[in-house]
């Protein structure tokens, strides 16, 4: 027996505000997975990608009586960007450092006509997803967002609390910071 299909639209914010369980669970299983592939690009480490989704939606939850109009993705959005920018405090406070990416989430492959040219593709993906964890996180951010995401720079600004003029600017600079570092690795 296949699982029920994803909902297509976000439950009514009157049923979520009201604690209806399916409307919760409604969004659960349309934002959970979107979630943790965005704080997996952030993070780069699927683990600490878990927890931050898992901790969103207790948050989204705790705070369910605040929800009004608006879209619920960009709350729960910009409740995952606080938590990890919360997390990553605590890090820094214990003198810890996030480096490096692990494997855990698979690669996409594409079915190339040889492993060679699998491989390139692979070895690309892997240069791009480390010049974007190298991204200073005001930049990355935002791109992460806009690009992986498929947000609006309307979303990204309300998202990271910032102007749509300013979301805009740290796109572009994330852009070209990525030209660069790429270009000089070619």
């Amino acid at each position: 027996m296949s699982p029920p299909p994803l909902p297509d639209a976000d439950p009514e914010p009157d049923a979520l505000r009201d604690g209806d369980s399916a409307a919760w669970e409604a969004l659960y299983r349309r934002w959970d997975a979107p979630l943790r592939a965005y704080l997996y690009r952030l993070t780069g480490d699927m683990h600490e990608a878990d927890e931050l989704a898992a901790e969103t939606f207790v948050r989204a939850w705790k705070a369910r009586h605040a929800i009004r109009g608006g879209r619920l993705s960009t709350w729960l959005f910009s409740i995952a960007t606080n938590l990890r920018h919360n997390r990553l405090r605590w890090w820094r406070r214990r003198l810890m450092r996030i480096v490096g990416m692990d494997d855990d989430m698979p690669e996409v492959r594409d079915n190339g006509p040889t492993p060679a040219d699998s491989a390139l593709s692979d070895e690309r993906a892997a240069r791009v997803r480390d010049a974007v964890l190298a991204l200073p996180d005001g930049l990355r951010e935002p791109l992460v967002l806009a690009v992986y995401e498929e947000k609006s720079q309307a979303e990204i600004a309300e998202i990271l609390g910032c102007t749509v003029k300013a979301a805009e600017r740290r796109i572009a600079r994330a852009r070209d910071a990525l030209r660069v570092t790429l270009a000089g690795e070619a």
